[in-house]
C-alpha cells in the first residue's frame, strides 16, 4: 500500500518487466538523445524488431513511416519540453495496410542524458470501423489476458484515483489484504487502513501523480500471519488522476534483514568479546579485520594492523605463510604454535586455529600461550619446590598404605626423636595416644569406604620420651609410586590449645572483673551524691571549732561530729577508689617491678607478631604512687603500640631508669606546671610501628581522639590525667614511618614526714580580698564555701547552676577574681558552663570541684587551663589552702 516518503524509483523491477512484456499496448522508454532504452513484445512487433541489442539510432529512425521528419520533430519537441504529450503517426505494416498510431509520452524528471527521458504509450486510432474492431478485440483479448495475469501475480495491484479512494484491484491472496475484499472498491485509504499508514499512503499517491514518478513506500501492518512488512510501488497512469499500486510482501526479507543484522551484531559482540585475538585476512594474506584484544595482544592500533599483511608479524617465518595459506586452500585448518611480533619488538608465544570461512576469508583464533610457556616451567619448578616442602615442612607428612607407614617427612622423624628409616614399616597406632587409637581406626576405615578426604580432626600422639603431642590431623587420598594410599598431614596444635585454655581462664577473669566494675560504677555514684552531704556537716563543724571558744562545753561533742564526717569521707574515698575516681592509693613503688610483674599480662594483649623486650634500670629509685594506676599507664602504653605495629612483625621495647632532668625538658612535655628540676623515674614504651605525623601528635591526648578504626580514643587521655595526678610528665616523639616512643616521668619518692603545724596556723589565720563566685548545685556546699571564704575576707557570689553562674559573671564579671565550679550539675554542667565563661573573659580563673578524683574530673580540662582542682568534701582549711596557692592575694 502507500507508504511514507517516497523516493524515486529505479528501473522497473522483475514482476514490473513481465507485466510491461504481456501488454498489447506497444511501450517504449528513450533516453535525452531519443534512444530507445526499453522495448516492450508490442513495440518490437509494431518495428518489425526481433529480441536482443536495442537499436542504435534515435526512436523515430525506427518507424515504418512514410514520413518519419513530422514524428522527429515531435518527439524531440516532447523530450525538451519534459511536460506530457501525444504524437501520431501512419504505420505502414508488411502487408501494405496503413495504421494510425498515437504516442502518449510521459517525461521522467531528474534522468540524465543516457537514462530513460520519456515513456511512450502506442494506440491504434485508426479510422476504419474494420479496424476499430478488431483492434478492440485485440483490446478486449489483451485485457482479458492481462486480467488473467494480474489474478495470478503474488503482488497486490490497485487503481486509485487522486484521492486515494480505490477503483480496482487484484489479489491472487486475499490473506495480505488488511480489509475484505468486497469492502475496498469505493473506499479511500483512510477509511481503510489506520493511521499513520493511511496518510502516508495517501501522500505517496499524490506525489505520483504530480511528478510522474514511481514513488516507493515500505510500511508495516499486521495483515495475517507471517504477512507485516510491506513495500508499496505508486505510479500515475491514464492523462495523470489515476495511480497504480503494486504492493509485495517483504516479511521474508525484512525477517531476513533482521535476522542478518543480528547475526552480524552478535558476531561482532563475540569478536570483541571474545578472550582470544582474532585476526581475518583476505586469501591474499592481507589483514581485514581485528579484534581488541589482538590490538592489545600486538600492541598496534586497529587501523594499524589494517594496513598489514600476515608476514608482516612473523617476518622470519615469511616463506611458511605461503605454505600455511596453501593448505588451507586445500581446506585442511591447520593448529600451530609459533611467536608474532610485539610492536616493541619483543616476541610473542602464541597458539594459533587457522580455519578458512564461507567467503574465503583465513580467519586465525590467536591465543597468548606465553604465560602457559612460563607455567609450564614453573610448573616443573614447583614440582621440585614441593617435594622439598613437604619434605622440610614444619608440618607432620606421614604417608601410610594399609596401616603401615610408607614415607614421612623430616619434620615426623625429628618429633618422635626416630630416623625416618625406622619409622617405614611400623603400625600408624604405634605413635597415637592410647585414648585415639578408635578414633583414627575409625577414621581411616571411613576414609577408605569413602574415597574422599576426612574433615580435619584433633589426634594425640605419644613421643619416645612419653610427652604428648597434639595434631590437628588431615587425611587425604592420593596415588603414591602408582599404589592407593593415604597421605596424614598433622599440625601441631600443642602450644594452641594450652593458650586457649590460658584464655578461657582470662576471660573468666575478665568477666569477673566486668562484674566487680558494674559495683564501682554504682558505689561511684553513691559515694559522689554523699560526698555533696559531707560537705555540709564536715564543712559546718569545721566553722562551729572556729567559733566556739577553747572552754565551750559543746566544743567536745562538735569535735566528734567532725570527726564521723571525716571517717564517712574516708569511706566515700574508699567508694570512689573501688569505683576507679577516687584519689590515688599512694604508696612507695619500684616501677621495674610492677611492669615485671605483669610480663605475662602483656603478652596476651599485643600482636601475636610483636616482640617484647625488657631493659630494667637496677636500684630503681621509689616513687609515690598508686599502683593500680600504674598498671593503667603501662597496659594503656602497651596497647598503643602494639596497634601502631598492626598485623606487621615489630619490637616493642619498655624501658625504666632514673634521670637528672633540668627546666628546659619539663618546658618541653605535656603537663608542664612548674615541675621541679630534680631526679625523676621514668617509664620508656617504644614501638618500631606506623609512626605519627605532627598533626596526629597534637591531637594524641584528646579525649575521644583515634587513629584507629574501632576504639574510644580514651587510653592516652587516662594515661595523662593519671600522670597529672601523680605530678609527672608525658615526653612523646614520632615520625611517619619511623615508630614512636613515649616516656613517662614521675618525681623520686621522698623521705615522709609530719605535716607543717605552723604552715596550717598560717592557713587558717591568712586572710584574702576581693569577690568570688561559688557556683554549686548543692545548696549545703554552696552555704559552706561561703561562709568559710567570708570568713577569711572574700565577697561571696553564689549561682546554683551553670545559667546562673554565666549571668552573675556577665553583671559582675570585673569584680569576680576567682569562680570556685562544680563539675556535675543540671541544665549547664561544669565543661558547658567553663567554655561560655571563657568566651566572656579568657583569663578568667577557675576551681574546679569535684566529688571524683582530679585526673577524672580535669580530663576535659586538660588543655583548658584551669587554675586548680579540689577534690569533695573538702575542709575549711583545704579550700583555704588552695585559694591562698592560686590567689596570691595575701595581707
Amino acid at each position: 500500500m502507500p507508504g511514507p516518503k517516497g523516493t524515486p524509483s529505479e528501473p522497473l523491477d522483475r514482476l514490473s518487466t513481465l507485466v510491461l512484456e504481456r501488454l498489447e499496448s506497444p511501450v517504449v522508454a528513450l533516453d535525452g538523445r531519443g534512444h530507445p532504452v526499453l522495448l516492450n513484445q508490442a513495440a518490437r512487433t509494431l518495428l518489425g524488431m526481433d529480441e536482443g541489442a536495442l537499436p542504435d539510432q534515435p526512436f523515430w529512425a525506427c518507424l515504418n513511416d512514410p514520413d518519419a521528419s513530422i514524428a522527429r520533430e515531435q518527439l524531440q519537441s516532447a523530450i525538451s519540453r519534459a511536460q506530457p504529450s501525444t504524437v501520431e503517426h501512419d504505420h505502414v505494416d508488411p502487408d501494405g495496410s496503413v495504421r494510425r498510431i498515437a504516442w502518449r509520452w510521459t517525461p521522467l524528471p531528474g534522468a540524465n542524458q543516457v537514462e530513460p527521458r520519456v515513456v511512450g504509450i502506442g494506440t491504434d486510432v485508426t479510422t476504419n470501423s474494420q479496424q476499430r474492431k478488431r483492434n478492440a478485440e485485440a483490446i478486449s483479448s489483451s485485457e482479458a489476458r492481462t486480467r488473467a495475469l494480474l489474478q495470478v501475480i503474488p503482488d497486490l495491484m490497485f487503481r486509485l484515483d487522486a484521492d486515494g479512494k480505490f477503483l480496482e484491484f487484484y489479489a491472487a491472496n486475499e490473506q495480505m489484504l488488511y480489509a475484505p475484499a468486497e469492502q475496498i472498491v469505493g473506499h479511500s485509504l483512510c477509511e481503510l487502513l489506520p493511521e499513520p499508514v493511511a496518510s502516508e499512503s495517501l501522500v505517496c499517491v499524490r506525489r505520483a501523480l504530480e511528478t510522474g514518478t514511481v514513488q516507493v513506500h515500505e510500511y508495516s501492518l499486521p495483515v495475517a500471519p507471517g504477512h507485516q512488512y510491506f513495500e508499496a510501488r505508486h505510479i500515475a497512469i491514464g492523462r495523470h488522476d489515476e495511480v497504480l499500486a503494486i504492493v509485495r510482501d517483504i516479511t521474508d526479507r525484512k525477517l531476513a534483514e533482521r535476522s542478518l543484522r543480528a547475526s552480524e551484531q552478535q558476531y561482532r559482540m563475540l569478536l570483541e568479546r571474545a578472550s582470544d585475538a582474532i585476526i581475518i585476512t583476505d586469501p591474499a594474506g592481507r589483514l581485514v579485520t581485528v579484534n581488541q584484544q589482538a590490538c592489545l595482544l600486538l600492541g598496534w592500533d586497529e587501523s594499524e594492523l589494517l594496513t598489514m599483511e600476515i608476514a608482516d608479524l612473523v617476518p622470519e617465518e615469511k616463506a611458511r605463510v605461503g605454505s600455511y595459506f596453501g593448505k588451507l586452500r586445500e581446506g585442511e585448518p591447520i593448529r600451530i604454535e609459533r611467536k608474532l611480533r610485539h610492536r616493541d619488538g619483543h616476541w610473542v608465544d602464541v597458539e594459533v586455529s587457522i580455519t578458512v570461512m564461507p567467503n574465503g576469508r583465513v580467519q586465525g583464533i590467536v591465543r597468548d600461550v606465553t604465560e602457559r610457556k612460563r607455567a609450564e616451567v614453573a610448573l616443573r619448578r614447583s614440582e621440585e619446590s614441593f617435594r622439598r616442602l613437604i619434605e622440610r615442612s614444619p608440618d607432620l607428612i606421614v604417608v601410610h598404605r594399609g596401616g603401615r607407614i610408607v614415607w614421612v617427612n623430616e619434620a615426623c622423624a625429628r618429633t618422635f626423636d626416630v630416623t625416618a628409616e625406622q619409622m617405614r614399616g611400623r603400625p600408624v597406632l604405634e605413635f597415637v595416644h592410647p585414648d585415639d587409637r578408635e578414633l583414627v581406626v575409625a577414621r581411616i576405615r571411613r576414609q577408605k569406604e569413602s574415597g574422599e578426604a576426612v574433615p580435619s580432626v584433633e589426634e594425640r600422639f605419644i613421643r619416645s620420651d612419653g610427652s604428648i603431642w597434639i595434631g590437628d590431623v588431615v587425611a587425604i587420598p592420593l596415588d603414591f609410586h602408582g599404589e592407593p594410599s593415604n597421605i596424614v598431614i598433622a599440625h601441631d596444635v600443642t602450644e594452641r590449645k594450652r593458650a586457649e585454655k590460658e584464655r578461657l581462664e582470662l576471660e573468666a577473669r575478665i568477666q569477673h572483673t566486668q562484674k566487680l566494675e558494674s559495683l564501682g560504677v554504682l558505689a561511684g555514684g553513691i559515694a559522689h551524691d554523699f560526698n555533696n552531704l559531707l560537705m555540709g556537716v564536715l564543712g559546718n563543724a569545721s566553722l562551729a571549732l572556729l567559733d566556739l571558744p577553747p572552754e565551750s562545753p559543746v566544743r567536745g561533742s562538735v569535735k566528734r561530729i567532725e570527726t564521723a564526717a571525716h571517717r564517712a569521707a574516708d569511706l566515700t574515698k574508699q567508694l570512689l577508689a573501688y569505683s576507679g575516681k577516687g584519689r590515688f592509693v599512694v604508696q612507695h613503688l619500684d616501677l621495674s617491678k610492677v611492669v615485671d610483674e605483669m610480663v605475662h599480662l602483656l603478652k596476651t594483649v599485643i600482636s601475636k607478631k610483636a616482640t617484647l623486650r625488657f631493659d630494667f634500670a637496677p636500684s630503681l629509685p621509689s616513687i609515690e604512687a598508686d599502683a593500680t594506676q600504674m598498671r593503667q599507664v603501662v597496659m594503656n602504653l602497651i596497647t598503643n603500640a602494639s596497634d601502631a605495629l598492626g598485623e606487621a612483625p615489630g619490637l616493642i621495647a619498655i624501658r625504666t631508669g632514673v634521670e637528672d632532668v633540668d627546666a628546659d625538658y619539663l618546658s618541653a612535655t605535656y603537663l608542664d606546671e612548674d615541675l621541679e628540676p630534680g631526679q625523676y623515674v621514668f617509664l620508656e614504651v617504644s614501638d618500631t610501628g606506623c609512626g605519627m605525623d605532627a598533626e596526629v601528635l597534637r591531637k594524641i591526648f584528646d579525649p575521644f581522639y583515634t587513629t584507629k578504626f574501632t576504639g574510644r580514643g580514651l587510653g592516652l587521655a587516662a594515661v595523662l590525667g593519671i600522670v597529672r595526678g601523680h605530678h609527672g610528665a608525658i615526653d612523646v616523639t614520632s615520625e611517619p614511618g619511623q615508630g614512636s616512643c613515649v616516656r613517662v616521668l614521675f618525681p623520686r619518692a621522698v623521705p615522709d614526714h609530719l605535716p607543717d603545724v605552723r604552715q596550717r596556723d598560717e592557713v587558717e589565720t591568712w586572710r584574702g580580698s576581693g569577690a568570688i563566685l561559688v557556683v554549686d548545685d548543692e545548696e549545703t556546699v554552696r552555704s559552706v564555701a561561703s561562709l568559710v571564704l567570708e570568713r577569711h575576707g572574700f565577697e561571696v557570689m553564689t549561682a546554683n547552676d551553670g545559667e546562673e553562674a554565666v549571668a552573675v559573671y556577665k553583671e559582675h564579671g570585673d569584680r569576680i577574681q576567682l569562680v570556685l565550679l562544680d563539675m556535675t550539675m543540671p541544665r549547664m554542667g561544669g565543661e558547658e558552663t567553663y567554655k561560655a565563661l571563657v568566651e566572656l573573659n579568657p583569663n578568667v580563673r577557675i576551681l574546679l570541684s569535684s566529688g571524683y578524683n582530679e585526673q577524672e574530673a580535669v580530663g576535659r580540662f586538660a588543655e583548658s587551663g584551669l587554675a586548680g582542682f579540689i577534690q569533695k568534701p573538702y575542709t575549711p582549711t583545704e579550700l583555704i589552702s588552695v585559694v591562698r596557692r592560686i590567689s596570691g592575694n595575701d595581707r
